[in-house]
């Protein structure tokens, strides 16, 4: 009984404890009818399940929450959040024809920037040329510049279409219908007397560009485009205004056929007309140098093709010119009134001996100053000595009839390959005035006339 007692008091002094911890636990607001009550040592109480210590059986520890797993180091930064620039492309359909999609920035941004090309081939989209903006740096696709008015006929006012190149590039607003004046075909081009024949031509300038004007077919060599010419050439300097353009030109008519970047192009001696105050020039004439007739230089327009010397027509063409300093000639007449023909000349590198049968004194020599002999030369140089017929009679007057003069000319010089070349012809008056002969050849016996009464002149003093 005593050791049951022990056992009593033993659990007392616990229970005691706990009411004494709990005590010391209730908050500052509770008071002591709110904390348990305390059990006093030596009652004997009945056991309560709810409250009975069990002394000797382990009490169950509270749940523990499971452990959080480690996070590690922060991640890094994004490296395009410090990029002051966004992306202004997410691909090159984002950009113009011209230009490409780049990114920027470890590919942070992006934009668009010229696509880059080769010059000497152009792989630029249509509408676009390669540019060579830096020497050694690859090209640049830039559009071409051009007043573009339209990409379709609603841009256009009524009447009007739009129209642009082959590549869909370049728009104008143009009339449904030929403007006055203005042809879009040969057919639109009038036909008119004397076998002129019209055809319709375009510059590509005027206030109506797409349509073109009628001009008069070029001759063989002529052109008023490139189409004109034979394949490979270009068509040089044509004067014509486009389409209802006013304009002030300093040349109208066609232009010369020329192989682009071509130093020696042939011109014809003859078309060389227009006589001015002005030394005369020297031409190519595809085989050879030569002169031009004396003061000749109207020569649009083709003036980029003439030279100032047979020297520099020489260096220019490498082409072999005739030495007309070593100049023979004998001109004999007859008829006239009296029969008794003209003046008698021959000519012997300078030396100009003349006969008269009628002057005093009937005949004298002199040599041609430097001016008159140089002036000669180049005349001769002028005229196409290999064309030169043996006579320029005409077949209605072989005889000149009504007291013509008749002249006879045998004439020498070293050709162009350093051989002499021979010529021999006839005429009368009539050929001096009535086209029959050439002008270069009428203009050279003109000053052979003028430098033979020189000499005269000076025998008489």
């Amino acid at each position: 009984m005593a050791h049951a007692r022990w056992i009593v008091v033993v659990i007392a002094a616990l229970c005691l404890a706990c009411e004494t911890n709990r005590a010391a636990d209730v908050l500052p607001g509770d008071t002591a009818d709110d904390a348990s009550p305390a059990v006093e040592v030596g009652a004997e109480t009945a056991p309560d399940s709810a409250t009975a210590l069990d002394v000797g059986t382990d009490t169950q520890a509270p749940d523990v929450p499971d452990a959080v797993a480690d996070p590690g180091p922060p991640d890094e930064l994004d490296p395009c959040l410090e990029a002051s620039c966004t992306k202004l492309c997410a691909s090159s359909a984002d950009c113009s024809a011209t230009q490409v999609c780049v990114d920027t920035f470890d590919g942070c941004c992006s934009e668009c920037r010229p696509r880059e090309c080769d010059p000497m081939v152009d792989e630029c989209p249509p509408c676009s040329t390669c540019e060579q903006v830096v020497a050694g740096h690859p090209g640049q696709c830039v559009p071409i510049p051009c007043p573009s008015e339209c990409a379709t006929d609603d841009a256009c006012e009524a009447g009007e279409h739009c129209e642009t190149t082959a590549e869909g590039c370049c728009g104008h607003c143009v009339p449904d219908t030929v403007p006055s004046g203005c042809c879009d075909e040969d057919s639109d081009c009038p036909e008119l007397d004397a076998g002129v024949t019209l055809v319709c031509r375009s510059l590509g300038q005027g206030l109506h560009p797409e349509w073109g004007v009628c001009v008069p077919v070029p001759d063989v060599g002529w052109c008023w485009t490139d189409d004109d010419c034979e394949a490979g050439q270009a068509c040089h300097e044509p004067g014509y205004c486009g389409c209802q353009m006013d304009c002030d030109l300093l040349y109208a008519g066609p232009g010369l056929c020329v192989l682009p970047d071509a130093a020696c192009v042939p011109v014809d001696p003859a078309w060389v007309e227009e006589v001015c105050d002005a030394a005369s020039v020297v031409v190519f004439d595809g085989q050879t140098c030569r002169s031009t007739c004396l003061g000749c230089c109207g020569c649009e327009p083709f003036c980029d093709y003439t030279f100032d010397t047979l020297e520099a027509c020489q260096a220019a063409c490498g082409a072999p010119t005739a030495d007309f300093s070593k100049l023979y000639l004998s001109l004999q007449t007859e008829g006239g009134f009296t029969g008794a023909g003209s003046l008698d000349l021959w000519l012997q590198m300078g030396l100009l001996h003349v006969s008269s049968p009628w002057g005093q004194p009937p005949y004298c020599s002199a040599y041609l100053s430097a001016d008159t002999y140089e002036a000669l030369y180049a005349l001769a140089g002028a005229v196409d000595w290999a064309g030169v017929p043996a006579t320029y009679k005409s077949p209605e007057n072989p005889d000149c009839c009504c007291d013509q003069f008749v002249y006879e000319m045998n004439l020498s010089f070293v050709g162009p390959e350093g051989a002499a070349s021979y010529t021999a012809t006839t005429w009368c008056d009539e050929s001096l005035t009535n086209g029959a002969m050439p002008q270069a050849l009428v203009d050279f016996l003109q000053a052979l006339d003028e430098a033979a009464h020189e000499v005269l002149a000076s025998c008489a003093e």
